[in-house]
């Protein structure tokens, strides 16, 4: 263990290090949240939940649909930002289609997740490529199987809902 190997110039490379990757996450999301602005100005959610509610006729065409619709704003959104503009579209066409609420939620988060880590432009994979130093392409390979691991689990998931919603009770 090496003890006063800080110095002040190593210091200062640090904070500027850090300083230059928390610039580039805050910048790609600044962006997304203009974007999200705008689309929720011209009313696109609405349209979209409009759109599930006059063509999916069975819950699985819903989970297929919504899962493509959340990896795709995965693409351009941040996670606070998918939640907040998707969840009001998505939660009532779930809702009547008999999903229960607090499954829906853990599938959402799950999928949002998921959205982080898709190649080839999940913002989670930028973070991960500042902070090594890899390129992207090794940092999407790196993530695949985790990707894979979490899409079977929405598949675990939408085949056993009672294993979100079981609450083990202490006795």
């Amino acid at each position: 263990m090496l003890l006063r190997s800080l110095t002040w110039g190593k210091l200062w490379e640090a904070v500027v290090d850090a300083t230059s990757t928390t610039v580039a996450i805050l910048l790609i999301i600044a962006g997304a949240k203009v974007f999200g602005k705008a689309i929720t100005l011209y009313r696109i959610p609405q349209d979209i939940s409009v759109m599930i509610s006059e063509h999916i006729a069975t819950p699985l065409g819903m989970i297929v649909l919504v899962s493509a619709v959340l990896l795709m704003m995965g693409l351009v959104f941040e996670p606070l930002s998918m939640i907040l503009i998707m969840t009001p579209v998505l939660l009532p066409a779930a809702m009547g289609m008999g999903f229960d609420p607090i499954w829906f939620g853990i599938y959402m988060v799950i999928m949002v997740e998921c959205a982080l880590i898709t190649p080839p432009v999940g913002l989670n994979l930028y973070v991960i490529q500042s902070v090594t130093g890899s390129s992207l392409l090794d940092v999407s390979r790196g993530t695949l199987p985790f990707l894979a691991l979490m899409l079977a689990l929405v598949v675990v998931l939408y085949m056993l809902p009672d294993l979100a919603l079981y609450i083990p009770f202490k006795f």
